[in-house]
């Protein structure tokens, strides 16, 4: 089994952009409104999180912890 996780600071940077894109309209009865994306690398994982409504995309990988 893999578990995937965020750090500290990536739980705060992906509450931030939560709290940024609250206002989107989002009309989907399916899934939800945030979509959170893990890609593993070969020295650490990006994740990268996107607003589903806006479509709009950061990063919020925590590159100290790598």
């Amino acid at each position: 089994m893999i578990t995937f996780a965020l750090q500290n600071k990536e739980e705060k940077a992906f509450l931030k952009f939560q709290k940024e894109h609250i206002k989107c309209k989002y009309q989907d009865a399916i899934g939800g409104k945030f979509a959170v994306t893990f890609i593993l690398t070969g020295v650490g994982g990006v994740i990268v999180v996107k607003c589903q409504s806006c479509n709009k995309e950061e990063n919020i990988t925590d590159f100290d912890a790598w």
